[in-house]
């Protein structure tokens, strides 16, 4: 009995059933807790692991040496087990406060845009600073004559990578930052391109078939764009002068048409046309509008100005004035060209010759759009163009291609909506009738007036097969 009471009241048996009882319970209760911190991706997994994998075995290690073994503080084996809980306890805080701080942060914010690097970096100095600590307090050295030598060095260090260095923190701040991520297209200096690479030395900077490499510490003191910020929405700027015989408002009316049905441009936000100033020839303009991303802005100032130039052209309405338009003998020597296969006598040719034109359209322009009453009856001189319907559940059908001789537009005659859109596929040049004309032409001409009803109901009764092929056959295809 003295020998149990003797047991009992060992100091090293609370410990021992303390470690007995205690390990098991804080095993299963730490691995259900990881359990449910996983399922859930909670930020907390990372610390909850290295405290039932690494801490709590260390924790009952240095319990067992210390308390029940009873190994005096001065031994090797206890103080390498102290070392260690230091520097365990030291890497579970981190990760608390990794998860506390960085594990529920916004990418938008600055905990969130913090570079794991630098993360990295804060850590290895903290995990160091307490294995120095560990060695102060635990082994009793004197670290001081280190920590001298360590400073000196990296003074002496710090002179002589000091270009290295500088690149490297200025790629750290720019990380941290993050003005630019990879795939912007950003302005620096005089170079325009598209953010390939960043790292901590440079930036790499594609711009059209070349990669310009600039140094970290060199882009720290240089003004930079983002034109993917604050939108990637880019403004694309137009400078125009147009003689002052043609009113603003006469060039606005234009601009915005051209504008409308340019292939790129935005329509909000809407385009602006303004008048930046004038003289007595001349009234200079600023057409702005926008478009999707950088990289579409030399496209869409494209399109735009060949689009103008032909829309221009048709309304005599240009932004220089020695560009030889039209003439009413190439008009005429149009309506002879045809003349004979529409069945058209010398006495219409010279009707039609009073009210026609000779207008261009550039590949892709819509001629006449879908649900509009055409403004004229049209006659092709010289290109291809295609006749086609758009339906929001089939897609586009093709239902002729157009070309020389060929002819469209009859809805005009009747006043009537298309249901058809023409696009010219080439540029095109077509004869433009004027609706009215080619009526009284129509009263004393039945042969053409029947040639033109033919073709316009034989395109609207291959619409109605295509639609009803589509409908009982949804692969179907245009061609068919």
């Amino acid at each position: 009995m003295s020998e149990l009471s003797e047991l009992l009241y060992s100091p090293w048996f609370p410990w021992a059933l303390f470690l007995v009882i205690g390990t098991p319970l804080a095993v299963l209760v730490l691995g259900e807790l990881l359990g449910f911190l996983e399922r859930n991706d909670s930020p907390f997994v990372g610390a909850v692991r290295l405290v039932r994998n690494y801490l709590l075995p260390v924790l009952v290690i240095t319990v067992l040496v210390r308390y029940v073994v009873e190994v005096p503080s001065d031994e090797l084996f206890y103080r390498i087990t102290q070392t260690a809980l230091w520097v365990i306890l030291i890497l579970v805080a981190l990760s608390v406060v990794n998860a506390l701080v960085f594990g529920s942060a916004r990418s938008d914010s600055w905990r969130g845009r913090m570079p794991t690097i630098l993360v990295d970096l804060v850590r290895v100095f903290l995990v160091s600073f307490g294995v120095l600590a560990a060695l102060t307090f635990v082994w009793g050295a004197n670290i001081g004559n280190f920590l001298a030598a360590l400073g000196i060095t990296s003074v002496v260090l710090g002179l002589i990578l000091q270009r290295p260095l500088g690149n490297i923190v200025a790629g750290l701040v720019l990380l941290a930052e993050r003005p630019f991520a990879e795939g912007d297209y950003v302005k620096i200096g005089d170079n325009y391109g598209r953010v390939a690479q960043i790292n901590w030395r440079a930036l790499h900077l594609e711009t059209g078939g070349n990669t310009l490499v600039v140094p970290n510490a060199a882009l720290a003191d240089m003004p930079f764009t983002n034109l993917n910020l604050p939108s990637p929405q880019n403004q694309v700027l137009a400078p125009l002068a147009f003689g002052s015989a043609y009113s603003p408002n006469q060039v606005r009316s234009l601009l915005v048409d051209v504008l409308a049905h340019c292939p790129g441009v935005l329509a909000d936000p809407p385009p602006s046309i303004l008048v930046t100033s004038m003289d007595r020839t001349v009234v200079n303009y600023q057409v702005a509008f926008y478009v999707d991303s950088y990289h579409e802005t030399a496209i869409a100032r494209d399109a735009f100005l060949t689009r103008l130039w032909y829309a221009g052209r048709r309304a005599n309405c240009l932004p220089f004035t020695d560009l030889a338009l039209p003439t009413s003998v190439d008009v005429r020597a149009a309506l002879d060209a045809i003349a004979a296969i529409f069945h058209i006598d010398e006495g219409g040719v010279n009707r039609l010759a009073n009210c026609a034109l000779l207008v261009e359209y550039a590949a892709g322009e819509t001629i006449i759009h879908q649900g509009t009453i055409p403004p004229a009856l049209f006659i092709m001189v010289a290109g291809v163009a295609q006749v086609l319907h758009v339906d929001a559940h089939r897609g586009a059908l093709i239902i002729a291609a157009l070309r020389r001789n060929d002819h469209f537009g009859e809805p005009a005659l009747t006043g009537s909506r298309s249901v058809l859109d023409v696009v010219a596929e080439t540029d095109v040049t077509v004869l433009q009738l004027d609706p009215a004309a080619v009526n009284d032409l129509l009263d004393g001409n039945p042969r053409l007036a029947y040639d033109l009803d033919t073709i316009s109901e034989a395109r609207k009764n291959k619409l109605k097969l295509m639609i009803s092929s589509r409908a009982t056959n949804p692969v179907a295809t245009a061609d068919q």
